[in-house]
Order: C-alpha cells, then structure tokens, then sequence
C-alpha cells in the first residue's frame, strides 16, 4: 500500500440510485495514491460533508448543463450528501396548520378571497389564520381535496394568537 490513507470500503453507484456495497476484494485506488479525488469515501464528519459540497459545486460549475463526462461520480456524491443530510440535518414538517396554509398560499399565489371556498366566509378565514379559531374537519378534508394540502398537516392544533391584556385593549395600561 502506498502513502494513502489506509483501508476504505469502496462504493459505487448504480443506475438504480443505490449505493453498490463492495465485496471484500474491492480496492480503494484512493489509498494507493496521494490524490484523493480517485474515489469516493463515506460522508462520516462535517469535513467529510463539506468537501463533497465542495465537489458537487466545482462539478456543476465546469459543467453547468448538469451532464459531466463522470456522471456516476455526481449522482453518488448526491446519493451521499443526501444521506448524511437526511440523518444529521432532517427536516421537520410543520407542526402548525395556518403555517401549513401560508405556504402552500404563497406558492400557489392564492389570496385569502381564495380560500373562502375552502374554510368559509371572509371573517372565518380571518378567524383561522389569526389563530382565533381552529380548523373544523370539514375544513381539513376541502382544503386536502381542493388545495392537495395534506391533512395530516392540518390537524395539528394551531399555535394560539398571542393575546393582549383586557385592559390594554381598551386602552388602560
């Protein structure tokens, strides 16, 4: 063995997406030289991460229409990354359903006129995106089959509107 790094596992990617596992006989060609753009390793640290964002980017740089001459490097890479993300960085959904509503408003670029066919009249969607009020289950399941908004998004309870003091609203402090 050379000056590399020592004994790696060696993996590929398959047309499938799936990372390919080595039998025993496979050789990192990485660690039979100094350069350690040979082969890829397992994304364990946060340098480990840091350098394949690095790659991904030079990659998409140089070939910006997304098809370099190695392209089963980028798709591990990708396979990678993404699987180091998945378990050190996972995305939560939302735990709150007016926040669920307002995104799916905005990329929809509805209005709050829109949703009335959805939640009710003019005040009741003021209502439920005031927090004043929670979604009823007829709600739910018109904005799940008119909007596409999962419902299980949507049965969570809102978080409640922040309330002022009696006597600050009217005015007494």
């Amino acid at each position: 063995m050379g000056a590399g790094r020592g004994n790696c596992t060696v993996y590929r990617a398959v047309p499938s997406g799936q990372i390919e596992w080595p039998d025993q006989h496979s050789i990192c060609r990485a660690c039979e030289s100094n350069d350690p753009t040979v082969f890829i390793h397992p994304i364990r640290t946060e340098a480990d991460y840091e350098r394949a964002l690095a790659e991904i980017e030079t990659i998409l740089k140089q070939y910006p229409d997304g098809n370099p001459p190695d392209v089963e490097r980028l798709e591990l890479l990708a396979i990678l990354v993404s699987d180091y993300e998945s378990k050190h960085n996972p995305i939560q959904p939302p735990d709150d359903p007016v926040e669920v509503i307002l995104f799916f408003m905005d990329q929809k670029g509805l209005t709050r006129k829109d949703l009335e066919a959805y939640i009710g009249d003019k005040a009741r969607v003021s209502d439920v995106l005031n927090r004043r009020r929670s979604l009823s289950l007829p709600m739910i399941r018109r904005l799940n089959q008119g909007l596409g908004i999962p419902a299980d998004l949507l049965i969570a309870s809102s978080k409640p509107a922040k309330q002022q003091s009696t006597g600050a609203a009217l005015g007494r402090t």
